[in-house]
């Protein structure tokens, strides 16, 4: 083995999945999603994580990356993270929660 093999292999770093389990999304869409649908933030997902419900757009906290591409491109400013809802917004993070533990 040589030495730039030696380097690369001894600075791999395994992370134990576990410590990411009960770790929520980091952000959630709110009500102004529900009377202007406009999508922006489908197309700047890198990672295809909005979806579309019945009602409103939702993130996937299994597929979020916390990139904030959605945030910064909402025209209603609906897209909030999740630890800065106020206890009354708190009813979309768990909307979200159910849509997708529906599918």
């Amino acid at each position: 083995m040589n030495y730039l093999n030696h380097v690369l292999l001894s600075s791999i770093v395994v992370v134990d999945s576990s410590i990411w389990e009960g770790l929520s999304m980091a952000f959630v869409i709110l009500e102004a999603c529900q009377t202007e649908k406009a999508g922006e933030c489908t197309t700047v997902c890198p990672v295809d994580c909005i979806e579309e419900g019945p009602d409103q757009f939702y993130i996937d906290p299994d597929i979020c990356i916390d990139c904030a591409a959605c945030q910064a491109v909402c025209p209603v400013d609906a897209i909030e993270e999740e630890y800065d809802l106020t206890p009354e917004q708190e009813v979309f993070l768990e909307k979200a929660e159910a849509f997708f533990a529906n599918k």
